[in-house]
This record gives C-alpha cells, sequence and structure tokens, in this order.
C-alpha cells in the first residue's frame, strides 16, 4: 500500500462507489421495468430479454406499471420500482463516476504515476505468458513479479487504453520515456 499515493487509493474507493451507485440503480430501472426490446415500438412478446414471469394481458389495456417487479431495498437504490428514480440515481452515479476518472487521469499524468503502468522492456511478453500461466494454473506468482504490476496486469491496462495513453500522446511519450519508446515499444502496445 505503501507504493501507491493516497489519490491513486481515494480514485479507487470512489470508484467501488459510483460503481455501486450504478448497479444498484441498473437493479432498480430493471426491475421497474423488466423487459428489454431491440425495437422502438414495443410490441409485447418482442422483446429480448424478458427478467419477469409476469404474462402480458392479451385482451384490454395494460401498463408499464403491471409489469414491475418487487427488489429488497439493500439491492436496489431508495424509492422502490420507480423508473425515474432509478435513471436519476445512474445518471448521478454516471457523471461522478466520470468526473472521478478524468480526475484519475489528470493526477496521472501530471505526478508521473503512468510510468508505472507503461511497459519498458520487451520482455513484457514471455513474462505476461509466464503469469497468465501460472494464474491459469492456480498456481501463486512469486511476490517479486509485482512491481506494483504483474507483466499481465501492465499489458492489459495499456490494451485497454486505461493509461489514457493514445496515438497523440505516443509523441509525448517518446519524448520522455526514451530508448525503448523510439524503437515502438510503447507505441505498439
Amino acid at each position: 500500500m505503501a507504493d501507491f499515493p493516497v489519490w491513486i487509493r481515494a480514485t479507487h474507493w470512489i470508484n467501488v462507489l459510483f460503481i455501486g451507485f450504478l448497479i444498484r440503480a441498473g437493479v432498480q430501472i430493471l426491475a421497474a421495468y423488466p423487459r428489454l426490446y431491440l425495437n422502438d415500438h414495443c410490441t409485447p412478446d418482442t422483446e429480448w430479454l424478458k427478467l419477469t414471469r409476469r404474462k402480458i394481458p392479451s385482451s384490454g389495456p395494460w401498463t408499464a406499471l403491471q409489469q414491475e417487479e418487487e427488489v429488497t431495498g439493500w439491492l436496489a437504490q431508495p424509492g422502490g420500482n420507480n423508473l425515474g428514480l432509478g435513471r436519476h440515481w445512474h445518471f448521478f452515479g454516471a457523471a461522478f463516476w466520470i468526473l472521478n476518472g478524468v480526475t484519475y487521469l489528470g493526477l496521472l499524468f501530471t505526478t508521473g504515476q503512468w510510468r508505472r503502468l507503461v511497459p519498458t522492456s520487451w520482455s513484457i511478453f514471455p513474462d505476461a505468458w509466464h503469469t497468465l500461466v501460472t494464474y491459469l494454473t492456480l498456481g501463486k506468482p512469486p511476490a517479486s513479479a509485482f512491481h506494483p504490476f504483474d507483466p499481465l496486469q501492465q499489458l492489459s491496462v495499456n490494451r485497454r487504453g486505461d493509461a489514457g495513453l493514445d496515438r497523440q500522446g505516443d509523441a509525448g511519450l517518446q519524448k520522455v520515456s526514451g530508448g525503448v519508446a523510439r524503437q515502438g515499444m510503447a507505441t505498439s502496445i
């Protein structure tokens, strides 16, 4: 834990909080309207995913309120099966989750912490393969493999773009990181 600055740990736990908001609001939204459609008209029995056993009446009018499912309060957000409130919670969580991510990326680059995420040697590929085999066979990797991330974590973070590097950022990376980046290592990941 001493390897990570306080701001990284704080943004990590803020992430957990807002992802929790998003999941709980998503459960509330699905409880309020437990059918998902791929079309605009939402004709009965055309849903691609149905999370309810309730049948839509074949005759007479019906409303979406008749389709609501009860969800316990500890699983969904406060407010019961209220679709509008669920959406508000969902967008609230998403907005602050994105703000937290922008803060993380800003601090990552201004403090130089991005260097711990970027591979610096071609040996990362065989090391990552060895780590993957170790994990798949339920083995325990040596403690020396984490500096503070193992090779598999470094590759996955950089492959997904979590390090915030894109083609525009590569020019700055080549100037800063030295020989390996000049040879194309950092720009090819």
